[in-house]
């Protein structure tokens, strides 16, 4: 009896020791592995885990994981673990899949943001959904970006400069190389060595021109386009078999009388198209047809007096006579 009781005792000191050995374990494990301390059974809001300085949320006492929350107008992300998304961008599969941004205190980001990955760009999220936008886009959320945008297909980057778009049957724009605005009318850019002048891009598609457009502009005026670069064209400009002028300072197409100092004289350019206009040639007289007069001599039938009796006036040297023709007249002969 004395043996079994002995045996029974030892067996739960055995136990106990096990249990105060789990316990001293558990409480010395990472708080990683474990969710935060919520205030109340049915508490709902922020959670803060003041050891890891992670944030966390709570609906009616449960931590919240892989979820969207919407608190006091605001979208926060929970990742897997519960822990708000922070200064990082999120794919989420709602609204059809979208890539977001969250940023230091949680919230998702909307409008033109700056973010640091891929080597760092400017983005744009829908001021509706947060959704980071792709392609072309038209914003007009405030008085800063209100026009056309273009947002790479792939990394969402916005674009500047020179760009090729496939819409409108295909065209060059451009966004401006600090905004990102499309540039519409005129515009003077200088970014690069290839693109540095000035150029046309249409009032409503935003196309770059190539060839002749009228500006408004300095009292107005007829101006070209380079058909290939689309920058504007100065000085003696060869186009579709015929010369033109444009002026060196304003780019304003000649039209009448003009200096060109490429051919180093005054030139005529056509009053309605500008294009070179050759001078006529002069026609080389040619000597009236000789008949016959007085005693068989040839004269040039203009008419003489007695006191003009010799001259050299045929041209070629020969000495003309004044003489009596058949119709009794004074004319010159040989």
């Amino acid at each position: 009896m004395t043996h079994s009781v002995n045996k029974k005792s030892r067996i739960f000191v055995i136990l106990l020791a096990l249990v105060v050995i789990v316990s001293l374990g558990c409480a010395n494990l990472p708080k990683a592995f474990a969710d935060p301390m919520v205030p109340d059974y049915d508490y709902t809001g922020f959670v803060y885990d003041s050891a890891t300085n992670d944030k966390y949320y709570a609906v009616d006492g449960q931590i919240v994981k892989s979820k969207e929350i919407q608190d006091t107008g605001d979208w926060y992300w929970f990742k897997a673990d519960g822990k708000m998304a922070r200064d990082e961008e999120v794919y989420l599969n709602s609204s059809g899949g979208k890539w977001v941004y969250y940023d230091s205190f949680g919230r998702m980001v909307k409008g033109v943001r700056w973010i640091n990955s891929s080597g760092g760009k400017w983005v744009y999220y829908s001021m509706d959904t947060g959704a980071m936008a792709h392609g072309e886009a038209y914003l007009n959320y405030d008085s800063e970006h209100t026009g056309w945008y273009y947002f790479d297909q792939n990394s969402g980057a916005m674009a500047h400069g020179v760009k090729w778009l496939n819409t409108d049957g295909g065209k060059w724009v451009y966004y401006d190389h600090a905004t990102g605005i499309m540039a519409h009318g005129e515009a003077y850019i200088n970014y690069d060595s290839e693109h540095t002048g000035w150029y046309y891009f249409d009032q409503n598609s935003g196309k770059m021109a190539h060839g002749d457009v009228y500006l408004p502009s300095n009292g107005g005026k007829w101006v070209r386009y380079n058909e290939k670069t689309g920058k504007m064209v100065y000085g003696l400009d060869f186009y579709h078999g015929a010369w033109y002028y444009f002026d060196k300072g304003t780019g304003k197409m000649a039209h009448g009388r003009t200096w060109v100092p490429e051919w180093n004289k005054w030139v005529t350019f056509d009053q309605a198209t500008g294009r070179y206009v050759e001078p006529a040639k002069r026609p080389v007289p040619k000597p009236a047809p000789a008949r016959a007069g007085y005693q068989g001599y040839k004269h040039h039938g203009s008419f003489c007096s007695p006191r003009g009796a010799t001259a050299t006036d045929d041209r070629n040297g020969n000495f003309l006579h004044c003489k009596v023709a058949r119709d009794g007249r004074l004319r010159w002969a040989k």
